[in-house]
């Protein structure tokens, strides 16, 4: 993914990514720089959403997001990882997970940002079609 430079109008310096959790006990969000700065939020909303204007949920600044920011300089990655002994507390099925990919504010508003985003899930016994014979 890229980012233009702050000095391009018109220029949205965030790109945000949506992805279903259906059943998986696990998520790992890997995200690489691969040129400038980048600052990461995540959020969670659930399916049915009660209490609530689900528009809050979409993290948008840092007072809406559930996690730490994480900056990634160029050549850095991370992994946001969900699970039951990690951010078990955004661990959730059935629901939407949100992550913002902010470009940082840096010096030179000539750059771009690139970077990549993947999720994987691990493969568990009731997500396998078995063999037969």
């Amino acid at each position: 993914m890229s980012l233009r430079p702050l000095n391009q109008r018109p220029s949205n310096n965030f790109l945000i990514f949506r992805y279903f959790n259906l059943a998986a006990e696990e998520l790992r969000f890997n995200i690489q720089g691969r040129e400038g700065n980048l600052l990461v939020i995540a959020n969670i909303q659930k399916y049915k959403l009660t209490d609530s204007n689900p528009y809050f949920q979409i993290p948008l600044s840092l007072s809406t997001s559930a996690i730490a920011p994480i900056n990634i300089n160029r050549t850095q990655n991370t992994s946001l990882v969900f699970s039951s002994t990690i951010n078990s507390r955004l661990m959730c099925q059935f629901c939407w997970y949100y992550i913002t990919v902010f470009q940082n504010m840096t010096l030179n508003r000539n750059t771009f940002t690139n970077f990549s985003i993947n999720v994987t899930e691990p493969i568990r016994a009731y997500n396998s079609i078995p063999l037969m014979n």
